[in-house]
């Protein structure tokens, strides 16, 4: 190896050796309103929700955050309204951004799952609330 090519290597700069900065800030694209059963969780890289509509067709979505995938736990099977997200977002095992489909929040009756959660939460700990429901 050449001394001009091994000052070269010994001084290329770490930065170069790193991961490209990426855009992880997401963008909600438009929101919608399903009405269904949630019938299952699938699971892959991520857990979806799986909704089945008056039809009998299945959807299925990412998961928002917030106990909602205990609160479809407990009220599975049931008439639900669930609020959706159109969301552009960077998922690493897709390889980049893409539009996704994510449930926001789901509905029985004039119960949502926020408020279902923030209750939940006060009564049990996060060890029965996985040992009572465990959503997965």
């Amino acid at each position: 190896m050449t001394a001009a090519l091994l000052a070269a290597v010994l001084f290329v700069s770490p930065a170069s050796f790193q991961e490209k900065e990426v855009d992880r800030k997401e963008v909600i694209k438009s929101t919608f309103k399903v009405s269904g059963a949630f019938v299952a969780f699938e699971m892959g890289d991520y857990v979806h929700a799986v909704v089945r509509d008056k039809k009998g067709e299945e959807r299925s979505f990412f998961i928002g955050e917030g106990g909602l995938d205990f609160f479809l736990a407990a009220h599975s099977k049931k008439p639900m309204f669930f609020t959706v997200q159109v969301v552009n977002a960077y998922i690493d095992e897709a390889g980049g951004r893409m539009d996704i489909e994510r449930m926001m929040v789901a509905k029985v009756g004039k119960l949502d799952s926020n408020s279902w959660w923030r209750a939940e939460k006060r009564r049990l700990s996060l060890d029965k609330l996985n040992e009572k429901y465990q959503p997965w």
